[in-house]
C-alpha cells in the first residue's frame, strides 16, 4: 500500500504552520485553532477549502475569502458530479 499512498500524495501540497502567517481580516470568526486552516488554503492558492466542521466553518460555507470558497464535502461533490 506505500506505493498507492505515494501515487495518492503526488498532487497534494503540504503547508507548514509557520507558512501561514498569512494576516486574515479581523471579521473572520474563527478561534485560533482554525484560523490557521484557512490561512494555509489561502497560502497554497487553493479553489476551495472542503470541511466536515460545521460548527466553526459553517457560518462561511458557500463564502469565497481571498479567493478560497468553503464548501462541506457533500456540496464540493454535488457542485462537481
Amino acid at each position: 500500500q506505500h506505493h498507492r499512498l505515494q501515487q495518492l500524495l503526488k498532487p497534494l501540497t503540504i503547508v507548514k504552520q509557520e507558512q501561514t502567517s498569512l494576516a486574515l481580516d479581523d471579521t473572520i470568526l474563527l478561534r485560533d485553532k482554525d484560523r490557521p486552516i484557512l490561512q494555509a488554503a489561502i497560502y497554497a492558492n487553493v479553489n476551495y477549502l472542503i470541511t466536515g466542521d460545521f460548527r466553526d466553518f459553517g457560518i462561511y460555507f458557500g463564502k469565497t475569502i481571498q479567493n478560497v470558497t468553503i464548501l462541506p464535502p457533500v456540496d464540493y461533490f454535488k457542485k462537481f458530479n
